[in-house]
């Protein structure tokens, strides 16, 4: 299960604006995919896990030591996103993931420096993240609804 994320921002009244549209378009995308019961991301800020998963010793190692094999780069290992590995991890077993809307958490966010060097960073982690994950969700095949929409 994970939950809505509403950033509280200091520092650029300007990037505060953006960020708080960009988790309104992750808000609607989460509510939409939800209704599968497969959702495309389990954030790493608020999510929860029954306890049988986290006591599961393979979804741990799944986080430790989750790598994936590129064509070009060969086998490198994630140093973060955590939350594609947990969302991979329960995707591949076909466990149920749901986005509870009526829930929130707030993100603090502390901008300072360059207001487009600190959105493009964020933009190329989150999506780096999803374009390294989306592969194999697709390669599970169409049993997996959420691997169907991973190049969203």
């Amino acid at each position: 299960m994970t939950t809505d994320e509403l950033p509280l921002v200091t520092g650029s009244y300007v990037f505060s604006e953006w960020f708080h549209l960009r988790q309104a378009q992750r808000h609607y995308h989460m509510c939409s995919v939800s209704l599968s019961r497969k959702v495309t991301c389990l954030t790493g800020r608020f999510s929860l896990f029954r306890a049988e998963t986290a006591l599961d010793s393979t979804f741990a190692d799944q986080l430790e030591i989750d790598t994936l094999n590129d064509w070009l780069w060969g086998n490198f290992k994630f140093l973060s996103g955590d939350d594609k590995s947990t969302w991979y991890w329960l995707l591949k077993r076909g466990y149920d993931m749901i986005y509870v809307p009526d829930v929130a958490i707030y993100s603090i966010e502390a901008v300072s420096g360059s207001l487009l060097r600190r959105a493009y960073q964020n933009m190329r982690r989150w999506y780096g993240n999803m374009l390294r994950n989306s592969g194999r969700a697709i390669a599970l095949g169409p049993k997996n609804p959420a691997g169907l929409c991973g190049w969203y």
